[in-house]
């Protein structure tokens, strides 16, 4: 991921920015203990927006955290809750498609465009990602999907424990492209490019 000075990761709970006119790392957004972001993406606006742990100082629960959505203001160095509260999907995979709505792993999105307040769209879970476990035993089970980019055909690619999917925004229908799982890109051309199995795939869009 990019802003306009270099590359951004995500390092130790930290935001990381290179800068490529000095090439050394450089602290973009650092929080204390108990405090960790575990994934980020721009908006439209160049704002920051992060799904973070949180320690609870006193957990009502056996398991001590809690997630929320914040947002950095990288301009004026603002951090603030983004408003849209808690939510149950723990631990998400944060990504921004072509219309700036919000992607909360495959469980849905949020409109940011909603002048009376944000609004979640929850997706029923597709059974295209239902998939056995090793670890389980065997044990079917629906893992988690991720959001890795949106296409100029208007699908959005996910990766996941079965294989990567994709989702054509237009009737929200689901198709799964491969029984592995693989990194994601897109090149100058438009061509989709994953790999698994010790290949190779191109996937190429219709212009």
């Amino acid at each position: 991921m990019e802003d306009f000075t270099g590359p951004v990761i995500l390092l130790g709970g930290n935001i990381i920015r290179f800068n490529r006119d000095t090439r050394q790392l450089e602290l973009i957004v650092g929080y204390p203990q108990g405090f960790s972001v575990h994934s980020f993406a721009f908006d439209e606006d160049g704002m920051i927006w992060m799904n973070a742990e949180i320690i609870e100082e006193n957990p009502s629960t056996v398991y001590p955290y809690t997630h929320s959505i914040f947002m950095y203001d990288p301009q004026t160095g603002d951090n603030y809750e983004s408003g849209t509260g808690k939510f149950e999907f723990g631990a998400v995979t944060l990504f921004f498609d072509h219309s700036n709505k919000l992607w909360l792993n495959a469980a849905g999105w949020i409109d940011l465009q909603i002048d009376t307040g944000y609004r979640f769209f929850r997706i029923l879970p597709s059974p295209i990602f239902i998939t056995t476990s090793y670890v389980l035993g065997g044990s079917y089970y629906w893992p988690n999907a991720f959001p890795r980019l949106e296409s100029m055909d208007r699908f959005l690619w996910f990766d996941s424990p079965a294989g990567v999917a994709v989702l054509d925004l237009e009737s929200y229908e689901w198709c799964l492209m491969t029984r592995f799982s693989s990194p994601i890109a897109e090149d100058s051309d438009h061509n989709i490019w994953i790999v698994g199995e010790g290949q190779i795939y191109k996937y190429r869009q219709e212009p």
